[in-house]
């Protein structure tokens, strides 16, 4: 499929048995390559935050996908993912699609707490 190749994935991507994790999978790009995905047969485990996106992504493919309702900035984080994942199950793809935006001001202007967050999103890979 040329889209999912021009984002440079090789894998064949007509087998079953792959599996992808895509964070901030609840809205935006993020679910766009969650549908992509299991529209191809891949196994998505899709990161969001709460129940209704969990809910949204499970009823487009009840076995192919899996929610897995966290935070990236969460400090278990990557024990839920764990958790979601079956112990002989491995990625093929990590999507770090998760992300928050600024508010548009100067850095001067901006609050630590704000340059904090945006940090703990952009900045941290707790799930590796």
């Amino acid at each position: 499929m040329g889209t999912m190749r021009g984002l440079g994935i090789m894998h064949d991507l007509t087998k079953k048995d792959k599996a992808v994790l895509i964070t901030g999978a609840g809205k935006g790009f993020g679910l766009a390559l969650a549908k992509t995905f299991l529209k191809e047969g891949w196994a998505v485990f899709a990161l969001v935050r709460n129940h209704a996106d969990a809910s949204k992504l499970k009823e487009l493919n009840p076995q192919l996908c899996r929610p897995i309702i966290s935070d990236i900035t969460s400090e278990t984080v990557g024990i839920e993912v764990e958790k979601a994942l079956n112990p002989s199950r491995t990625l093929d793809v990590l999507v770090n699609n998760a992300g928050i935006g600024g508010r548009g001001k100067s850095i001067e202007t901006t609050s630590a707490a704000e340059i904090e967050s945006l940090l703990n999103v952009h900045g941290e890979w707790k799930i590796l």
